[in-house]
């Protein structure tokens, strides 16, 4: 049986390689002329999942994911007492604090009790969801993919789940495949991907980075900053292409196991 300690660092590393993830997703599109309001994607692709560091979703959070490494690789998981209650209150709590769940927009946000990533029994109304809003969860339904295919495709679930699970508005199934079809072309262009990944050395160390300052946000318990809004206007010209040259990379990592 894992000790707490191994569960909390995986939890550390898993969670701020698929931030890492969604955050590189994001980079991509900027790169690729993508039409978005650039500004207020990047401030809020920054705190993607930012409130997994905090209750009442930290400590659920941290026993989910180890739940789903051993689902993955076949071994025992053995639940705490309360945790399928815990890991419905969390997870309700988490898809209707970010605004890249379409739960956070709904005016019936709910869950499928047995399973959270199954469809609740009433089809979710995801139809005021912003513009904003889709293009992180597209960036996070990507990330998921890599991380658990190595694909960068994510139509499958988006096929799966689209006015299934959550029901949208014609035009924002088009804009949700617009997008996925843009994101999978960005990261498989050779050159963008040299220019962005960087050594795999580089990938570790900015991982162990992202970890620590995980660890610091998950001890301190601090409120999310309020941030101001970004343009309304879609923000083509927000950012140069020398502006955005001259950052520092988000590298890709691979998942632990």
């Amino acid at each position: 049986m894992a000790t707490r300690e191994q569960q909390l660092d995986y939890f550390y590393r898993r969670t701020a390689e698929h931030i890492l993830r969604v955050q590189r997703n994001v980079v991509a599109l900027i790169c690729s002329d993508f039409d978005v309001d650039r500004h207020a994607l990047l401030v809020q692709a920054r705190d993607h999942d930012r409130t997994k560091y905090e209750e009442p979703e930290f400590s659920t959070y941290v026993e989910l994911t180890w739940m789903y490494r051993c689902q993955k690789l076949g071994e025992p998981f053995v639940p705490s007492e309360g945790f399928d209650e815990r890991r419905h209150t969390a997870t309700l709590h988490h898809v209707t604090h970010n605004p890249h769940h379409p739960e956070f927009y709904a005016p019936n946000p709910g869950l499928n009790p047995r399973d959270r990533d199954a469809a609740p029994a009433e089809m979710v109304d995801a139809t005021a969801m912003t513009d904003v809003g889709l293009v992180e969860m597209c960036c996070d339904w990507v990330a998921m993919a890599q991380e658990l295919s190595g694909s960068n495709s994510a139509h499958e679930w988006a096929r799966k789940n689209i006015n299934v699970r959550w029901r949208f508005t014609d035009d924002q199934v088009a804009r949700i495949y617009e997008t996925l079809d843009c994101l999978q072309r960005a990261l498989e262009n050779r050159q963008w991907s040299q220019r962005w990944t960087g050594s795999t050395q580089n990938a570790r160390s900015s991982t162990s980075d992202a970890c620590a300052s995980c660890s610091t946000l998950a001890q301190s318990r601090t409120t999310p900053e309020t941030f101001p809004s970004g343009p309304k206007r879609r923000g083509r010209k927000i950012f140069t292409k020398s502006q955005l040259g001259a950052c520092a990379p988000i590298p890709a990592a691979r998942a632990k196991v």
